[in-house]
């Protein structure tokens, strides 16, 4: 039903992503339906950005004023709360920091389901548990509308120039309309299957970033070690990476440079670790000691 309301979309012009475009009124805005947008921080903003250079109207709300300014000096329409931007958009993306976040902003007391509209498309691109997705899709189909997952890989570079991945998952039948907005803020778009398969492919990915960023702290953890001192200085760094040295030894500038950053967003994220964690358990796997730091 849902893609069926939403299908005349499909015969619209499409905007040519290859050409950088402005904001400003050289294109006109009244050939394509408003899309709300929920969550402008770091990452939302740039995204709920790029849905206004495609030439969507975008509806907008976030906790912070300053952040709803900021859209709305772009042209987008601003409102204080989810329930607002539901009551006036059929398509509706959220980008959110946490689990709770989510469960607040689609069925609290002023949440998105409190004011849906039947047939209306919500996108999740938050990284959350796959079974809170699974639990809000619920909550939608008894509102009459279609929830997806469709988190993102990229981080905040990618997500200025419309070049994040997206992982989705949910209905089928729903995955081109969510396709046309997806592709207005990603480079690759990938169908993953039911809902909360997205989700399950986004820890897959942060697990396996997450090793890598321990392998190099341990590596660089050995190297000075057994150098018994830490080359962190810029002199120091200019020593080893002058021409016709080798060239494996100018890594160690990197190393130097990334270590203390990586063990930092180690430990910023490990509060998140119980998503993989869990789902390990969930699927009756044995959980590597990796698992917790993998948000």
């Amino acid at each position: 039903m849902a893609a069926l309301i939403r299908g005349s979309r499909n015969l619209l012009p499409r905007w040519n992503k290859h050409v950088a475009p402005t904001f400003g009124p050289s294109r006109s805005m009244a050939s394509k339906t408003p899309v709300g947008f929920i969550g402008l921080g770091n990452m939302g903003r740039p995204m709920a950005k790029n849905l206004l250079r495609n030439g969507y109207p975008v509806i907008a709300t976030d906790v912070f004023p300053e952040s709803r300014k900021e859209l709305q000096d772009l042209g987008a329409q601003v409102f204080d709360t989810p329930a607002d931007v539901a009551e006036k958009a059929d398509r509706i993306l959220t980008m959110l920091p946490s689990s709770p976040n989510v469960i607040e902003v689609y069925t609290g007391a002023n949440g998105i389901l409190k004011k849906v509209k039947k047939g209306t498309l919500l996108i999740d691109s938050s990284t959350i548990d796959p079974a809170v997705s699974r639990e809000m899709a619920v909550a939608a189909e008894k509102m009459g509308a279609v929830f997806m997952d469709a988190p993102v890989s990229g981080g905040v570079g990618a997500a200025s120039l419309a070049k994040l991945t997206f992982m989705v998952g949910g209905p089928k039948e729903e995955y081109q309309a969510a396709q046309e907005l997806l592709t207005c803020m990603g480079a690759n778009v990938v169908y993953c299957g039911a809902v909360g398969t997205g989700q399950a492919a986004k820890i897959c990915n942060n697990m396996l970033l997450a090793i890598g960023m321990i392998g190099t702290a341990e590596t660089m953890n050995l190297g000075i070690r057994y150098a018994r001192r830490s080359l962190t200085s810029r002199e120091e760094h200019s020593a080893v990476t002058q021409p016709g040295r080798s060239d494996t030894l100018s890594e160690w500038r990197i190393l130097s440079d990334v270590c203390f950053v990586i063990l930092n967003l180690i430990a910023r994220f490990r509060c998140r670790g119980h998503f993989t964690f869990l789902l390990a358990q969930k699927v009756g796997t044995q959980p590597l000691p990796l698992c917790p730091i993998c948000f």
